[in-house]
């Protein structure tokens, strides 16, 4: 699954530098040299794993999903319902469609990334900047292939 887990690692720096820069274009709009723009629908630390995990989709495509999923769907269905079971009480991913599975897992796998970022863990309940997001960024980067 380390493959699995660095393309969702790669897909969060990506929305996280695609976040960064546009913080930073709002900032130089605004005239400001200082962290002063903010998200305006994120609050604190805490809600980032859903505003880059669960407002869009990882992966697009029954034929999409199989392929990333590969050789790892078994291991990702007892994954998805070992996290459900735990969580919710009952497994509720539509374990037949491989689309839902690669979705699923990609944001088990990418809470789990971001439960281990101490820079995160630092900011969870306090609104984050683009300062913030370069930390997390470089954390995640220096952590690749770790997983």
């Amino acid at each position: 699954m380390k493959r699995l887990t660095e393309d969702v690692r790669t897909y969060i720096i990506d929305q996280l530098k695609d976040d960064r820069s546009y913080l930073e274009r709002q900032d130089k709009a605004a005239g400001n040299h200082i962290d002063a723009a903010y998200w305006h629908d994120m609050e604190e630390g805490a809600e980032l794993s859903d505003h880059l995990l669960n407002n869009n989709y990882f992966i697009i495509g029954t034929y999409k999903a199989k392929q990333w999923l590969g050789d790892y769907a078994l291991n990702a269905i007892e994954k998805i319902s070992n996290y459900e079971r735990d969580n919710f009480g009952e497994v509720y991913t539509d374990l037949t469609d491989p689309e839902k599975i690669a979705n699923m897992l990609s944001y088990i796998l990418g809470n789990e990334l971001l439960n281990e970022c101490k820079a995160l863990q630092m900011r969870w309940d306090t609104r984050l900047n683009k300062y913030t997001l370069q930390l997390i960024i470089n954390e995640l980067e220096l952590r690749r292939g770790t997983a």
